[in-house]
């Protein structure tokens, strides 16, 4: 009888035992899996998470908010629909001047072959093609007017679209398609964003 009485105490020391090590895999497991989480979000960029968003707010610095339904997010910029002190506005926003973002999906899509390979020009091209009058935003330091939309920096039609650049020709105040006044070039890095009127 004592000893059944020693293997009942060995088989409790180890059942309890198994039961530890099984919390502590059952730990370790879920920290593994929480590391494993946490590489893969430190590979998700802005645009991934916007591909998979539908309705955002984005703050844009020296433009302001901008309310909209994601169209089209590229390699570089990101087409919304969007409701903004203008009224509802096509949106194209380069993704470097987006200070923040509100409504942004938690999970990620990727970007197509074709959408990792196109940028800014890209869109333009498509917009040059359709002879549309378009506002355009610099990047510049300037304070914005309470909530709403700051003036637009520039008021034109594209003319043509280079890599890096785009000629715009320059509308006076009244914002149709009439005649041009000037031809101003852009540097692309240095728009914020622009929008049809």
């Amino acid at each position: 009888m004592t000893h059944e009485r020693g293997d009942d105490r060995f088989d409790a020391l180890m059942a309890d035992i198994s039961a530890e090590v099984a919390a502590a895999d059952g730990r370790d497991d879920l920290e593994s899996a929480r590391a494993m989480v946490a590489a893969e979000d430190a590979t998700v960029e802005l645009a991934a998470r916007l591909r998979a968003s539908e309705s955002v707010g984005v703050h844009v610095g020296g433009v302001g908010r901008i309310n909209g339904v994601i169209e089209h997010v590229n390699a570089e910029v990101c087409v919304l629909a969007g409701q903004s002190a203008l009224g509802e506005r096509i949106w194209i926003v380069p993704l470097r001047h987006i200070v923040s973002v509100d409504g942004l999906a938690h999970h990620f899509c990727s970007a197509s072959i074709v959408d990792a390979r196109l940028g800014f020009a890209a869109i333009l091209r498509q917009w040059c093609a359709q002879g549309r009058l378009m506002r355009c935003w610099f990047a510049s330091v300037r304070p914005e007017v309470g909530r709403g939309i700051c003036p637009p920096d520039l008021t034109g039609t594209l003319a043509r679209v280079g890599r890096d650049h785009c000629d715009v020709w320059v509308h006076g105040e009244a914002e149709s398609a009439g005649p041009h006044t000037s031809v101003s070039t852009l540097f692309l890095p240095q728009v914020s964003a622009m929008c049809s009127p």
